[in-house]
């Protein structure tokens, strides 16, 4: 079918689908887009894979660099599809490696946005995985950081949030250190000084992981003032408003020759020295850090990966900082 506005051919959605499967090289922006103009059709089928990769999740992490379900998560959010909200939670349900593997980055920096943007308003799915201790315990912090995000949004008031928050204290297990982990995270991220004492007596019992978050972070965090706190904390966690915004600038896509150099080390003034450069004349501001990706060594020192020590605390809503 010719698109006679556009002077080409559109592409269908079978042609859309296969686009998103495997790309090659740069981010497939035609197809995204594709995906966002024939929305009404597309959705059943992004829905389709959706429910595939919950009822199975590690059969499509056998299958490699398969990217459709990543991008039928983030352009169901930005529809506001609700009919994917169930399927989600059923995905960062299955089996936690699994979950981990077919997600990537994205259960810690796109999974609450995610979750968020296809609520269906109905909590007690969203609370059921969290409670559960084999549920990928970066999946059950990004759900609790959903839960702030809507309360963010206005769509959980705050005293709705603080009984979702205490229904998990009684619920959760007294060993579940991740779980109490994730909580504590959460009230600090709301602000809820309300729940401060309680938050004290999980710390004075070893129930938190002080890798991730202190109790000064929660003091520091939970005397802010809102608009602070929103401020801050959608840095990280926000609604999806645009599948090419969110996923446009992933590393996967970057194309090499506009890569940056390769590092060789540093003079000792802290100018970098790249490959195939020659000597810098002047002094340059030091490079900033890189990203850590989540299997990285800890730079803390601790000898653990970083998906196992700071990772949580580095994304956090920066309690102590401006």
């Amino acid at each position: 079918m010719l698109d006679i506005d556009q002077g080409c051919r559109r592409m269908t959605v079978p042609e859309i689908l296969r686009a998103l499967e495997q790309p090659v090289g740069l981010f497939p922006q035609a197809a995204v887009e594709a995906a966002v103009e024939q929305r009404e059709a597309i959705t059943p089928e992004l829905l389709r894979v959706l429910a595939g990769v919950a009822d199975d999740p590690a059969a499509y992490v056998k299958r490699g660099d398969y990217s459709l379900p990543l991008f039928a998560l983030y352009l169901l959010a930005q529809f506001r599809e609700r009919r994917a909200y169930p399927l989600v939670l059923r995905l960062a349900a299955g089996p936690a490696e699994a979950v981990d593997n077919l997600l990537g980055d994205t259960i810690t920096e796109g999974l609450s946005c995610i979750v968020a943007s296809v609520f269906d308003g109905d909590p007690e799915p969203l609370i059921r995985v969290v409670l559960n201790p084999r549920v990928n315990e970066y999946a059950r912090d990004s759900l609790l950081r959903a839960l702030v995000l809507l309360h963010f949004e206005d769509q959980l008031t705050q005293a709705q949030l603080v009984e979702i928050l205490q229904r998990f204290w009684r619920e959760l297990g007294p060993d579940d250190v991740p779980g109490w982990t994730c909580l504590v995270c959460a009230v600090a991220d709301a602000g809820l000084r309300q729940l401060l004492p309680q938050v004290r007596d999980l710390f004075a019992a070893g129930r938190v992981d002080l890798h991730q978050i202190t109790l000064e972070d929660v003091r520091c965090g939970v005397f802010r003032p809102r608009h602070w706190l929103m401020s801050k904390f959608k840095r990280h966690n926000h609604l999806v408003q645009s599948a090419v915004e969110e996923m446009s600038w992933w590393a996967c896509w970057q194309d090499e020759s506009e890569a940056e150099p390769e590092s060789i080390g540093f003079e000792g003034d802290g100018t970098p020295q790249f490959l195939d450069s020659p000597a810098p004349t002047t002094t340059t501001a030091p490079p900033t850090a890189p990203k850590i990706g989540r299997n990285d060594p800890c730079p803390c020192g601790s000898g653990r990966k970083y998906k196992k020590c700071c990772l949580h605390k580095s994304t956090a809503a920066g309690f102590g900082g401006g």
